[in-house]
C-alpha cells in the first residue's frame, strides 16, 4: 500500500483513537499532534535510510561470520561480548503507527543474579541481531490498534487507590489511575493484550513482531555491561537513568523501600524522559515493567516480567518479577522484538 493510502487509513482511525484514549490526568500532547509527529518522523527516517534492508542483511551476514569465529560459548565469569557488525545505527520504522525499533547487535553475556529461584547465573548467547522497541509501547500506539480492530483489552486493573493497591473494575488502559497521554507507556494491559497487539502489528506490516524472552530482555537492558544496573553499581544514581520508586514516588501501603534520590515523577513518565542505555534504548529499567514470553511456572499461568517500574524498587538488570498472565496493573506494560 502506498504511503498516501496508509495515511488515509491512519487518519480514519485517528478520531476513534482519540476518543478511546480517554481522559488523562495530564495532557501535554493530543492524539492528533502525536500522529502528525509520527508521520513526519516516518517520512524523515524513510528518506534518510533508503538502503536499510540491504544494511540489515549485511549486518546479519557479518554477525554470522563473527559468531562462527568466536567458537564455543564462554563461562559465567567471562566478560561481556558484543559483536558490532555495523557502524551506523539502524532504526526501523516501517509503518506510521508502529513503534520505532532499534537493531541491537548480537553478543554474549552472563545473566541472572544467582539469588532466588529461577535466577541462577548462566551464560547467554544471542547469535543474531534483533530489533527491539526504542521505547515501551505507548498509549497512542495501543489506541490506534484498538481503533482499527475493536479489540477489547483487560476490563479491570490493579492500581493505587486510597493509599493501597486495589483491583479496580473502573480502571483500564484508557484510564489507569496514572497518566495515560499518547506518549506515556500503555499500562493496565494483560499478557494476552500484549500478544494481540504483536499479532496485529505483524499482520499489518508483514513482519514478525513478538514479546522478548526474559534472557533477551536482560541482554538488551545490560547493553554489554556486567554491573548491577546498566549505568553502574549504585542504586542512588538511578534517578538520572530510570523512573523507579524513589523519593517522589506515590506513597501507598506495602510499598518497597524508596530509592534515595528524586526522579521528578510520582508515577509513570512519558517515554524517553530519562537517559538511554548503551544500545540507545529508553526505559529498559524503570517506568513500567514489561511482559516477556517466558513462563514462570509449569502451567504458564504466571509469566515473567522484566525491567522494574515506577511502583517497584528493583531496577537491577538481573531483576525479574512474576505475575498471573491475566492480571493487569498500572505499572506493567510491554515492548516488542521485531525479527530481522
Amino acid at each position: 500500500m502506498s504511503l498516501q493510502g496508509k495515511r488515509g487509513l491512519t487518519m480514519a482511525a485517528l478520531a476513534m483513537a482519540s476518543a478511546l484514549a480517554g481522559p488523562a490526568l495530564a495532557a501535554p500532547i493530543t492524539m492528533k499532534a502525536f500522529m502528525d509527529n509520527r508521520l513526519e518522523r516516518f517520512d524523515a527516517l524513510k528518506a534518510g535510510d533508503p538502503d536499510q534492508p540491504a544494511r540489515i542483511e549485511a549486518a546479519k551476514a557479518r554477525t554470522a561470520q563473527m559468531v562462527a569465529a568466536a567458537g564455543p560459548i564462554g563461562g559465567v565469569d567471562a566478560a561481556p561480548v558484543v559483536w558490532h557488525a555495523y557502524d551506523k545505527p539502524i532504526v526501523i520504522f516501517e509503518d506510521p503507527v508502529a513503534p520505532r525499533m532499534v537493531v541491537i547487535p548480537a553478543g554474549e553475556i552472563t545473566i541472572g543474579s544467582g539469588v532466588g529461584k529461577g535466577r541462577a547465573r548462566r551464560r547467554f548467547r544471542m547469535s543474531e541481531p534483533v530489533a527491539i522497541g526504542l521505547f515501551p509501547v505507548v498509549v497512542g500506539e495501543f489506541a490506534t490498534f484498538v481503533a482499527e480492530t475493536g479489540y477489547q483489552a483487560a476490563s479491570h486493573c490493579t492500581t493505587i487507590s486510597d493509599d493501597a493497591l486495589r483491583a479496580m473494575p473502573d480502571r483500564d488502559w484508557r484510564n489507569p489511575g496514572v497518566t495515560a497521554t499518547p506518549r506515556d507507556p500503555v499500562t493496565c494491559v494483560a499478557y494476552a493484550d500484549a500478544l494481540a497487539y504483536a499479532a496485529w502489528l505483524s499482520k499489518k506490516t508483514g513482519r514478525l513482531y513478538r514479546l522478548p524472552t526474559s534472557a533477551e530482555y536482560e541482554y538488551a537492558n545490560r547493553a554489554g555491561t556486567a554491573t548491577t544496573y546498566w549505568w553502574g553499581n549504585e542504586a542512588a544514581d538511578a534517578c538520572t537513568y530510570a523512573n523507579g520508586y524513589d523519593q517522589d514516588g506515590l506513597t501507598y501501603r506495602g510499598a518497597p523501600v524508596r530509592l534515595a534520590c528524586h526522579d521528578g515523577r510520582a508515577t509513570a513518565a512519558p517515554v524517553g524522559t530519562y537517559k538511554p542505555n548503551g544500545f540507545g534504548l529508553f526505559d529498559m529499567s524503570g517506568n513500567v515493567e514489561s511482559w516477556t514470553s517466558d513462563c514462570a511456572d509449569a502451567s504458564c499461568r504466571r509469566r515473567v516480567l522484566r525491567g522494574g517500574s515506577w511502583q517497584g524498587g528493583d531496577l537491577a538488570a538481573a531483576g525479574l518479577a512474576t505475575a498471573p498472565g491475566d492480571q493487569a496493573t498500572s505499572w506493567r506494560g510491554f515492548r516488542l522484538v521485531r525479527v530481522l
